[in-house]
């Protein structure tokens, strides 16, 4: 991962959100942000710039309403970048990808800020790339419309369900209102272990020990992660992560 300087481009995109929210805040000026095409770094910055400045896109339904706005309807390439239905191109990215790396670094810096959990970002991580739903497939939102949408069912109205609503919600979820301004120095990144690591043993280890600590109670919970850390670094963050 470090060779492919990905860490790197990470922090390019977040130094440029950063750039974006403190000429809005700090100088009260109009932004214009736009790439050579305007659908792979446009959206990624100009969307965590409004997940950044306006609180309502912290909220569950917000964040939807986020990623419809600046990616699906914006017109992200989701097709292209992903190889979704076909053989990857000289034009696979996977930037969308990137960008919920971005939103876990967001919500790792201040978890109480977000109605979604983490393990949210891991879902839609998954479901891009399952062609389940037609919410990201094809190139553009005419194309959807017309292709797809007919004959297929919408993620958002999956997720937006009460009963699965409930299972992404951020229990200890404070609103707050005003801006966030992110840390873009790299030495608080973290590695999106849960992404990174979901098909290597490690991975399915602490998903496995952290599905097991969603039915301790919290008070107890508190202890066996303090232990864990003594013992199993992969034991200790999956017990701090169902904390």
């Amino acid at each position: 991962m470090a060779n492919s300087c990905w860490y790197d481009y990470i922090g390019a995109i977040m130094s440029s959100t950063h750039k974006v929210i403190k000429e809005i805040l700090d100088h009260k000026s109009n932004v214009m942000v736009h790439c050579s095409d305007g659908w792979d770094r446009t959206a990624q910055v100009s969307s965590l710039s409004m997940l950044c400045l306006d609180s309502f896109y912290r909220t569950q339904e917000g964040f939807l309403i986020l990623i419809q706005k600046e990616w699906c309807s914006f017109g992200h390439r989701f097709r292209t970048r992903l190889a979704l239905g076909e053989p990857p191109s000289g034009e696979y990215s996977p930037v969308f990808i990137q960008w919920l790396e971005c939103v876990y670094q967001l919500v790792k810096q201040a978890p109480q800020s977000f109605e979604f959990t983490p393990s949210f970002l891991l879902r839609l991580a998954n479901e891009v790339f399952s062609n389940r739903y037609g919410t990201f497939l094809c190139d553009c939102e005419q194309d959807r419309q017309k292709m797809v949408a007919p004959d297929s069912i919408s993620f958002w109205s999956v997720v937006l369900r009460s009963e699965d609503k409930a299972t992404w919600q951020n229990p200890d979820y404070q609103p707050r209102r005003g801006a966030m301004v992110p840390s873009i120095t790299q030495a608080d990144y973290f590695v999106w272990e849960e992404y990174w690591w979901r098909f290597h043993p490690r991975g399915q280890q602490m998903a496995s020990i952290k599905a097991a600590y969603q039915t301790v109670p919290p008070p107890l919970l508190a202890t066996i992660a303090s232990s864990a850390a003594a013992t199993s670094p992969s034991a200790a963050a999956a017990a701090a992560a169902a904390a």
